[in-house]
Formats: C-alpha cells, structure tokens, sequence
C-alpha cells in the first residue's frame, strides 16, 4: 500500500486532476499486489522467498528476508520457523491494502460522477466557468 500512496501524491502534485488510466494502473496494482499476497500463502513458498524444497532455511539471522521488505509475510497458520516473522492472520496481512483499494474505488467513482476525467483543457475550462458564475453571484 505504500508504494501506491507514493504514486497518488506524486501523481496529484503533478496536477490535481489525475487522469483516469493513473486511476486504473493504481486499482490493478493494488489487485496484483493482493494476488501476491495471497499466493505467497501458499505452502509452496518459504518465508523468505525460497521454494519450499523439503525444508525451509531459518529466520533467525540478522537481515531481514526481501519478501517481508515487499510486504509477502506468511499468516502463523502457514509458518513453520522458529524465527517467523508470522501475522496472525490473512486479514492481519490483507487489510491495508483491501483498505486502499476500496478509497481508491470511491475516488474513482466520485470523480468520474464529477466530470473529472476529461482533457486538462476542458477540464480548466469548466473551471473557468464555475469562477465567472460564482464571480456573477457575488
């Protein structure tokens, strides 16, 4: 969830009106990324990334396993090490990420009901437009 925070800050400091295919590269992002998540919890998969070949090699060392870096931890119900970097469980591992799909959703949806998705041209003439309306109100 961090690297798609990155990119809408980075994406709305550039314009504010984000083009929908920004949109659209975020949600399946974000989707791959849970994909991930979920597919990591197979038995197939050590925790640090290896395949599982009949044993696992311990956590106990002192550098952190790359997958933990990326977000891929088992849930306790699929870790067998000692050292475990385990959640409790798939929600504990999901949850941040389902969270920002769903905003990300609601973005969406609110600003394709507003309009928002045009070319930077028509939208900064529909912006004009509100400012002589509200300028004629006044």
């Amino acid at each position: 969830a961090g690297l798609s925070v990155v990119i809408v800050v980075c994406a709305l400091m550039a314009f504010p009106h984000v083009p929908w295919t920004v949109w659209v590269f975020l949600q399946w992002l974000n989707i791959s990324v849970i994909f991930a998540k979920v597919v990591f919890q197979l038995p197939l998969f050590c925790e640090d990334g290896s395949l599982d070949m009949g044993s696992c090699p311990s956590l106990c060392r002192e550098e952190m396993p790359w997958t933990a870096l990326l977000g891929l931890v088992k849930t306790q119900q699929n870790a067998n090490a000692p050292c475990s970097l385990a959640e409790p469980s798939l929600s504990a591992v999901l949850w941040a990420d389902v969270l920002f799909s769903l905003v990300l959703l609601l973005v969406m949806c609110a600003s394709r009901m507003g309009g928002r998705f045009g070319s930077t041209s028509q939208i900064l003439e529909s912006l004009k437009a509100v400012e002589k309306k509200n300028r004629r109100m006044s």
